[in-house]
């Protein structure tokens, strides 16, 4: 999947934060239509050993992800 240029922004300064700030978690905010569950899957990829928890506020967005 070839993500965007803003897309891998976000996921580069997403591991750097997680680099810099060992036990903290990190936030991403972004706009609709971004392509948030592109840059979800390539974390979850990224971070497959990891627990990653995954707002929404609704059920349906949920299960899409």
């Amino acid at each position: 999947m070839q993500l965007r240029d803003y897309q891998q922004k976000a996921i580069d300064m997403t591991r750097d934060y997680i680099r810099s700030n060992p036990g903290k978690n990190p936030c991403i905010v972004l706009s609709m239509g971004s392509g948030k569950s592109h840059i979800i899957a390539q974390l979850c990829k990224d971070y497959s050993d990891e627990n990653i928890l995954m707002l929404a506020g609704q059920k349906e967005l949920i299960e899409q992800n």
